[in-house]
């Protein structure tokens, strides 16, 4: 296939935008869509060479193989090991564990399913994270594991005929299954390779579908694909990424630019063409490979977010990387000539290189991030920083799953058939169980916890809602139902993040006022009101206790004290931080307090064990009480347990309300 220098232009604008988003995201929010566009470029030029060689016949899935070996490999291999050693010396042992185990998952092609089950892509933690951004090739390397498959059997049927009409399909299915899956599990959608294939195949459907030259309209069908492109990393942003169709409007707008320029080369085509954007297309993998490490290393050692100078000084340093990676690593490995061996040694090498960075990877993990190594004040808080409230985090329901956890994970004592006290929420009722737990197992009593991180106990969604959370909740009840024998179903929940979305709604991105606040209190309390409402149709003789807001600070506890401990500063520095969930808490307990009242339920609110009005502490040095920015340790746990149970203990002696 003839070198398409327009092609290598496109490219340029999307690692631009996705460098751009990744260093200054306020400058192009929809810079991401990049990686969407890379996508529909990859399915074209990969299916435009099977294609190529269908019509003769000599498709060989070894040859294809080993030029994606030659491709990708090399780059990738260097990338990792210069990486790693850049994590080994900014990174505290909790989190170079965690490198390990992402390490490994890049060098496997696995990366999307790892993050997937780790954490969201536009979460806060992943801009700590140095090899995020290689899902997207997991995805790619996946994809390519099946394609030339498929092709090759329609060859070896001669029905390559069928071949459009093949990918049609497959584009058609991936994209129902992604417009469905964004109802139910948008990260699902996000990183996982079949609800991606229609990215893919759109490309390929244009590579193989005999569609009439575009002469004359090949300058508008140029422009429109491009003001699509720019337009949607201009106006989207990363609020709607998970979301269908937000990607379709840049994966139309990158086909409209390959069909326009496939058979024409209208004056337009310079925009694309010029010698500046073939040079940032050519070395666009590698930079794109660079980026982000360049970005996330500084901002782990600094241990803060990066000015607009520095992340303009991480992306130079990038770029000289890209410029050393593809003149000494990706050029000669891709040339033949210069590196001339048999295809089984290269497919050897490059699965042995891959194999010693994925080795590399476990070893860093399972060695407890080199724990070993590091200074024993490190090596102390690593309990802490690992906390996942023990047995309790079996029972915060995955992110793809609806149903509560199992009977046996999920109850101080699994052999009896009977529960006295439920616990409800999300991940502010998870955090709850360690504490609630103990306290209940030395009172006699067996507790059930049903919670799901990310879910309000009081979502519901529209009526017969296929939202996860909201299939959750109703799971919930049913199994509230199941337990008419509970005394005491206790009920927590982020408060204050569900009040300050409700505002946030309402004032449709702008900052509420007074009265948009008050709605948001009077829609929780309407919320919590109809959950009680619902509990008590469920178990008539269990009574309900709120409990209330824990303070939310500025920073991750644990990593604080740990990285403090790493750089030689004092543990106190970490437990005075600024709280950032006011005045919503405040508004949050009030409203709590107010439908108490209204319910007759019980109440505890636990902020007063760690904040004097606006002032929160988050432990002591001997006894730190959360883990992260706004969810207990075990420690924090048992402490707000002690206090709830000053509330529980006279409801469990006094007569049912159905006796």
């Amino acid at each position: 296939m003839q070198h398409r220098g327009e092609i290598d232009g496109l490219r340029a604008i999307s690692v631009g935008g996705v460098v751009l988003f990744h260093a200054w995201p306020g400058l192009l929010p929809g810079g991401f869509l990049g990686v969407d566009v890379f996508f529909v470029i990859s399915g074209f030029l990969i299916t435009s060479l099977l294609a190529a060689e269908a019509t003769t016949k000599r498709i060989s899935i070894t040859d294809f193989y080993e030029r994606r070996a030659r491709r990708i490999v090399p780059a990738l291999a260097f990338v990792l090991l210069l990486t790693t050693l850049g994590a080994v010396a900014v990174m505290p042992p909790s989190e170079l564990e965690a490198y390990g185990a992402s390490l490994r998952a890049a060098a496997l092609f696995y990366s999307n399913v790892f993050f997937y089950g780790d954490i969201g892509y536009f979460a806060a933690a992943t801009k700590y994270m140095p090899l995020l951004h290689i899902w997207s090739l997991a995805v790619e390397e996946q994809f390519y594991i099946v394609w030339p498959l498929l092709v090759l059997l329609l060859v070896a049927m001669k029905r390559t005929r069928l071949l459009p009409l093949v990918v049609a399909l497959i584009v058609l299915a991936s994209l129902a299954a992604a417009v469905w899956m964004q109802k139910r599990s948008p990260a699902v959608g996000f990183y996982l390779t079949p609800f991606r294939m229609w990215e893919l195949g759109l490309g390929a459907l244009l590579a193989v579908t005999p569609l009439p030259a575009a002469q004359r309209s090949a300058a508008p069908l140029l422009i429109i694909g491009l003001a699509l492109i720019l337009g949607s990393m201009l106006w989207l942003d990363e609020r709607l990424a998970l979301y269908m169709p937000t990607p379709l409007p840049a994966c139309l707008g990158a086909a409209l630019v390959l069909y326009a320029t496939t058979h024409a080369k209208p004056r337009a085509v310079t925009l694309l063409a010029n010698a500046p954007m073939r040079a940032i297309g050519r070395g666009s993998y590698s930079l794109y490979l660079w980026h982000w490490p360049a970005l996330v290393l500084p901002r782990i050692a600094l241990d803060r977010g990066l000015t607009p100078l520095e992340s303009a000084a991480a992306v130079v340093i990038a770029g000289a990387l890209t410029y050393v990676s593809l003149r000494f690593v990706e050029a000669p490995w891709r040339d033949r000539c210069r590196t001339p061996m048999t295809r089984a040694r290269l497919l050897t090498l490059a699965a042995a290189a891959l194999l010693l960075v994925a080795l590399i990877g476990t070893a860093l993990q399972f060695s407890g991030g080199l724990v070993g190594h590091a200074a024993p004040g490190v090596a102390r808080i690593q309990p802490l920083v690992h906390d996942d409230t023990s047995s309790a985090a079996r029972c915060a329901a995955g992110e793809a799953t609806a149903q509560p956890g199992a009977w046996r994970d999920c109850t101080t004592d699994p052999a009896r058939a009977t529960a006295d006290v439920l616990l409800l929420g999300d991940s502010h009722a998870y955090h709850l169980a360690p504490g609630i737990m103990a306290a209940a197992a030395g009172r006699g009593l067996n507790v059930r916890q049903v919670t799901k991180h990310g879910c309000s106990p009081v979502y519901r969604g529209a009526p017969g809602s296929a939202d996860l959370c909201a299939r959750f909740n109703r799971a919930a009840l049913v199994e509230v139902a199941r337990h008419p024998e509970l005394r005491v179903i206790i009920v927590s929940g982020h408060w204050a993040d569900n009040l300050e979305r409700r505002a946030a709604l309402l004032a449709r991105g702008g900052t509420p006022d007074a009265a948009q606040i008050a709605m948001a209190r009077d829609g929780l309390n309407a919320a919590v009101v109809a959950l009680i409402a619902d509990l008590r149709r469920a178990a008539p003789n269990a009574r309900v206790v709120l409990v209330g807001t824990t303070p939310e600070f500025s920073v991750r506890i644990g990593r604080c004290i740990e990285r403090a401990r790493f750089a030689g500063r004092a543990d106190a520095d970490c437990l005075d931080k600024p709280i950032k969930d006011q005045p919503w808490a405040s508004l949050g307990d009030a409203t709590l307090a107010d439908v108490a009242a209204a319910t007759g339920s019980a109440i505890y609110l636990p902020r007063p064990l760690f904040c004097d009005g606006a002032n929160c502490r988050a432990g002591s040095v001997d006894s730190i009480d959360f883990r992260d920015n706004d969810h207990l340790s075990a420690a924090g746990s048992q402490r707000v347990a002690t206090g709830l149970f000053t509330v529980i203990d006279p409801l469990l002696a006094a007569p049912r309300p159905g006796a």
